[in-house]
Order: structure tokens, then sequence, then C-alpha cells
């Protein structure tokens, strides 16, 4: 189970909010995924987090190709990412690489 840095995890909420003016959300309920990074962060302090690329509502799925309640996992053929989150995403990390470096 991968257990987030309490350091590393309030520093890395604070610089999304600001790169996306508000549009950040926070998801507060725990959840637990496959992830090797849990191995990672038992040695060196760090915070996993999810960056959503689909509008809601927005996605593609299997049948119609076009709008779905649901978008389709990452490892899916189906797999779309919504142009606006990338640029949100590359937004965000690069205020928290920023962060980073003018702190150490």
């Amino acid at each position: 189970m991968t257990v987030n840095d309490k350091r590393s995890y309030s520093k890395t909420t604070e610089q999304p909010l600001e790169a996306s003016q508000g549009k950040f959300v926070l998801l507060e309920a725990p959840a637990t995924g496959a992830e090797d990074f849990s191995y990672f962060s038992r040695e060196i302090p760090g915070v996993f987090f999810w960056l959503g690329v689909n509008k809601p509502g927005v996605g593609l799925d299997s049948t119609n190709f076009g709008a779905s309640s649901e978008a389709a996992p990452n490892h899916s053929p189906y797999f779309f990412v919504h142009d606006d989150a990338l640029d949100e995403g590359v937004r965000g990390l690069t205020y928290l690489v920023a962060d980073y470096l003018s702190s150490e």
C-alpha cells in the first residue's frame, strides 16, 4: 500500500491549487493501487497522485467512440487525454518542480 509522506503531501497540494487557479480537485478518500511507487516511497519520502485527463462526463468508450460517462482506463486502446488536461498537468508539475528547486 502506498502511504504519502505528510510533508511532501502538504507541499504537493499547494502548488497545483495555485497553478490551476482553483480548478485542482483534492480527493480525500484513500485509494489503493498496485504501483511500484509504494516500495520506492518506503525509502525516499514522496507523494503519489493522479492527474485527471478528461473533462467530467467526456471520454471514449469501446462501443460508440463518443461521449461517455466514464473514461477508458489508462491501459486500454480507447484511452483518451483531453488536451486541456495536458496543459494543466504540465503547469502544475512545473510549479511543483520550481517550488522544490527553490527550497532546496
